[in-house]
């Protein structure tokens, strides 16, 4: 298992899922990707285009398929 510590300071109230992935994407990092795909999001240590993904985000980059 692999485990890695990022702190970082979230915004008082409620999150969207997606300003969620965002916010941790861009605290992460561009070596990190979050994909979401239809019932599911991932998250890898790699950059990857999943062809069944809805949207991936990687440090400030975020890409809708």
């Amino acid at each position: 298992m692999y485990s890695e510590a990022a702190l970082f300071e979230a915004p008082q109230g409620a999150l969207t899922a997606d300003a969620a992935f965002r916010l941790l994407a861009r605290n992460l990092g561009g070596s990190w990707q979050i994909s979401a795909l239809r019932g599911r999001v991932v998250m890898y240590r790699e950059r990857t285009a999943y062809p069944n993904a809805i949207r991936h985000c990687s440090g400030d980059d975020v890409l809708d398929a």
